[in-house]
Parts: C-alpha cells; structure tokens; sequence
C-alpha cells in the first residue's frame, strides 16, 4: 500500500519554482524558507521593498511573498513597482500579514497585491495559496501564448493579404486604365482584399470594352473570383469578341467556380473606335449616368441579371443598350458603395450628392473620392467603392499604345519594391505558384521558375541595391561576413527600388514563353565583359556570376539591358529548359 501524502506538503511537492521573500525580519524570512524548500522551490530574500525591486528586475520570480511594513520602502510601494515592471508577464504578489484592519487590507489590493497569508503561517494555508495562484500563473501564461500565436497567425494573413492583393492589383491592372485622357477611376477597399474590380482592354478592331463589377460582400471571399474573369476577359477582348459573348463566357465560367451564395454584378461599356457610341450591358449593379455639361442625359438602369446566378444567358439578356453620344458626354459607372456609404449621423451619400459632387468636381475621379471621404469622416468603411469617369471621346482620340515587336503578352504580373519592402518576407514563392495554378504548369517547369526569379531578384537586391561583392565569399567564415554586411545594409536601406515584372506570351512556333525582366535604381554594372564568361563554366576561385550562370542555362536568352541594371530571361515553357 501507498504511503500517504502529507497535505502540509503542498498539491505539487516536486513543483519547481522561484519564490521571492521579502520581510525585514529574517526569523520571518528564515521560516518561509524552510517552509517552501520542502516542496522543491528556490527561495530568493529581500530585506526590504528597494531591495525586492531590484532583485525582480535581475530576475523575475514565479511569486512573490510580501511583507508590509518595512524600512526603506513598504510593502505597498515595492508591489506597485513590481507589478509596473513585470510588463507581459504575471507575477502573483501574496502579501504575508498580521493586519486586520479592513482598510489596510483593502490598501494591499489596490497597489497590486493578489493575496493575503495571515501571520502566523500557516502551512498548509500557504501551500493551498500557493498552489492556486501557480495554477493561475500556468493558465495566464497559457493565455498570453495563445494570445501571442493568434497575433502572430493575423500578421501572417495580414502579410499573406497584402501579397495577394498586390499580385491581383497587378494582374488586374491594364494599359488602357493608365491613359491620361478620357478614362479616370477611383478605387478604395473596404478590406486588404477586395470584391470590386475594374478591368480595361481594347479589342483588334479598336472598340474599347471596360467592365466594373462588383462581387457579392468583400475580402477574401468576394476577391476568389476577380482572376479568372480578368483572364477570360482580357483573352476574349484580345480575340475580338462580341460583349454579349463575354457576358456569356464570364457568367458560364462564375456558375461553374463560385458557390451559390456568391455572384458578380457587372456593367460592361464598349466604345467604339470613332468614340461617338458605346453600347452597355447592366447587370445588377447601380444606374449608370449619362451626363452632359453635368447635368443628366439618361440613366442606364440594370436590366439583367448578376452574372454566376444562372446556368446559361438566355440570347435576349445578352442584349445591350446603345447610347449616340456628343462630344464631352460622361458616363459614369460605380458600385453600390458610393450611394450607400454614410456619414456619422447614418446619412447615405445618394446618388443626388453624387450628382452635385459631379458637378463640382467635373467628374474627377479622385476628387470624387476625396468627396466621398469628407462626407463619410470617421465613420469606418463598410464596402468596397469604385468610381470610373469615362469621357468615350477623349479616350479614342488618345493615341494607341506601341505595340511591341514581340508577340503581346498574354498576362502580365509587374511588382515595385521600396526599401522598407525589400525587408519583408520574400514574395517570390507566392507569385511562382500564382503562375504555376495559372498556367497549370508541372512541378519542376515551377521550381526552375522559382530558381530564375529568385537568382535574378537576389542578384538585383545583392549587387545592385546594396553593392555587396562576391568575392567575400571565399570560404565558410566568408559567407558569414557576406551574409552579416548584406544584413546590415539591408536594414539601414533607406532608397532605392527594384521591380519584378512576369509576362506570358505565345509564339505559334515555340509555344508559350515566360518573359521575366528585373530592374533595380542601382548603378549597374560593366555587363559587358560578365555576359561572355557566362557560356563558360566558373573557375574554383571565380565566385561571382555563379547564379546567372545557372539562369542562363535554364533560359532560351539572358539580356541586361541600361547601365546593366535590368535584366531580361526567357523561359520556355513549352520548350523546357535550354542546355548551352
């Protein structure tokens, strides 16, 4: 049979632990001590409340006994002090006492304290004490680490957040928005990630299509479908489709892909080429106006449905309406943020302010924005907004953009670092497995790209962004100096920036291709005399151009370009790597 636990001992007499003792009496001191030693714990003293403080500063304890009335600094104070130094952490103060007045006793709870051990100790009294506030301490620090990994969970979503919506920016992004004339928008998120898109694309004949659509709520889940229809979109304006068979694409590819309870209101305006007429399609999202001299010509109501509601458009819904325009008219399209957001006192903006800050601004975008944000002020953003101000005229009279030699690129993804970005964790996987997922690659044409963007990005950041040199490089204690210098110039990086941009183009003979071009505001390099060693393997002692080397076998071509700041690689996708 067993032998039975003495209760005096304490819940957990094998428990380690630090206990500060702090009493001016070292009879008091000594007795604690030999009360707690015999349940395992480390016994700290302090004489007096300056001496308590300042051993808790050079290391915190597990709990704290405190006596009350003491030279130098009393109990009270030396609590305050301790509970004001223990910052995240929790640090149980009992106070050991023979007081008994109430307002004493109240005065030691509210400097801090957590406890009372009457005097005389009792022992089984304070190991009871004890062993409820160690449980207490355990399930604080249980808490703050959970608290700490929940933080650390939102950063990293917040990080994951940003990248994607940089990336979609991006690949969402067209030439024609960025016009200077005749074509003028505003865009703000009600989260990191956003339901609202606007995308742009001329078609071969010169027509100019431009859809603003809104997905069902905001964030993560409205935002899942703006990629495949801007890639639908763009490819079926490229081929010259008609805008019902848009619609009707989009609608078949959004039904397919988006559960029930999530569809896409949208307005697409085709202008054609003279820029005198423009047809629109309405489905779900707000009037659109029809302006002249600021005054209102037509709305431009929805007539249809949201598109991913319906398996197919019946042939009558892909109709549109056609509008004869003047020179100087505006259309303006917007989500039904704008009319609905409100001001503190719960006004909605409306579409009669709309009008009036038309007026008022001439249709500028931006200042319409600037508009929505006075009338809101610090009532916090409940939707996503888009406005687009678009004057048909204008914008076919702006000259076509130089069509570039090589074949147009079928996507592009374009991607600006500044200084503080560069110190972030690195993008790079996340856009290799955007583009892997778009172009359904195989797993190794994935890892080389992510071997090429990674060498080329790192050589930019490296050589031209903080001038470091490969030849330190030398031996193991070498690489730890390189990597130490490149720390420290990475952290003290003030300027600069460095932009990665990823293009797909498609040749009818050597299939699809992969255009990746880095360029950093470096003072580049003499690329002349390193282009030629690169078709020849590194001598032992040669400890720059290794990573382009490798680059360069993996593409079809390798260019620097400038001042030797920007690079050009082409990897064949379908061709597969290339051996020279």
């Amino acid at each position: 049979m067993a032998a039975e636990r003495d209760p005096a001992a304490g819940a957990k007499p094998a428990s380690n632990g630090v206990v500060l003792i702090v009493d001016d009496e070292p009879v008091n001191r000594q007795l604690l001590e030999g009360m707690l030693r015999g349940r395992g714990m480390t016994v700290v003293q302090a004489g007096n409340g300056r001496e308590a403080v300042e051993l808790f500063a050079e290391q915190p304890p597990d709990l704290v006994l405190m006596d009350v009335l003491m030279p130098e600094m009393d109990g009270y104070e030396a609590t305050r002090r301790i509970k004001a130094a223990q910052g995240d952490w929790f640090t149980p103060v009992l106070f050991v006492t023979a007081l008994s007045d109430e307002q004493q006793l109240a005065q030691c709870v509210e400097c801090g304290g957590d406890d009372f051990v009457s005097k005389p100790v009792n022992r089984v009294q304070l190991n009871a004490k004890i062993d409820s506030w160690l449980r207490i301490k355990d399930l604080y620090r249980t808490v703050r680490t959970q608290r700490d990994e929940l933080d650390a969970y939102q950063t990293r979503n917040e990080v994951d957040q940003r990248l994607a919506r940089d990336i979609m920016e991006k690949a969402l992004r067209s030439d024609l928005l960025r016009q200077q004339s005749g074509i003028d928008y505003c865009y703000q998120p009600a989260d990191i990630l956003s339901g609202d898109m606007l995308l742009a694309a001329r078609a071969p004949s010169g027509r100019a299509d431009i859809l603003v659509g809104d997905f069902t709520g905001h964030g993560v889940a409205a935002a899942m479908g703006s990629v495949p229809v801007s890639d639908l979109f763009h490819r079926m304006v490229r081929e010259g489709r008609d805008p019902g068979e848009i619609i009707d694409a989009i609608n078949q590819r959004l039904y397919v892909y988006l559960p029930a309870n999530l569809f896409l209101a949208a307005a697409l305006v085709s202008v054609s080429p003279d820029g005198r007429t423009v047809s629109v399609w309405n489905g779900g999202m707000p009037d659109l106006l029809w302006l002249r001299d600021g005054e209102l010509v037509e709305r431009l109501p929805s007539t249809h449905l949201p598109l991913g509601i319906e398996e197919r458009i019946r042939s009558h819904d892909r109709l549109c309406c056609y509008c004869n325009l003047e020179p100087g008219d505006l259309l303006l399209l917007y989500s039904d943020g704008v009319t609905e957001a409100r001001n503190p006192q719960g006004e909605p903006f409306g579409e009669s302010r709309l009008r009036e800050a038309v007026r008022a601004t001439g249709g500028d975008a931006t200042q319409l924005g600037q508009r929505l944000d006075e009338f809101r002020g610090q009532r916090q953003r409940v939707d996503d907004l888009t406005i687009l101000a678009l004057r048909p005229d204008q914008l076919m009279e702006t000259a076509l953009l130089e069509r570039s030699q090589s074949a147009p690129a079928m996507w592009t993804l374009s991607m600006l670092f500044d200084a503080e970005a560069m110190r972030q964790a690195s993008p790079i996987p996340a856009l290799v497995q955007l583009i892997v997922d778009i172009e359904k690659l195989a797993a190794e044409d994935g890892r080389r790209i992510l071997t090429i963007i990674t060498e080329l990005f790192t050589n930019a950041l490296e050589h031209g962004m903080l001038a470091m040199n490969s030849s330190l490089k030398r031996d193991a204690s070498g690489f730890d100096d390189y990597y130490d210098l490149r720390r420290h110039r990475l952290e003290t990086l003030r300027d600069g920036s460095l932009q990665l941009e990823v293009a797909l183009r498609k040749h009818a003979t050597t299939g699809r291709q992969l255009v990746i071009r880095v360029r950093d505001s470096g003072p580049g390099f003499d690329h002349d005399r390193l282009v030629p060693t690169l078709h020849r393997p590194a001598a032992e002692n040669e400890f720059s151009g290794r990573g382009l080397r490798l680059v360069r076998g993996l593409c079809s071509d390798l260019r620097f370009h400038g001042r030797g700041n920007a690079v050009e690689a082409i990897y064949g996708i379908d061709a597969g790597p290339q051996r020279h």
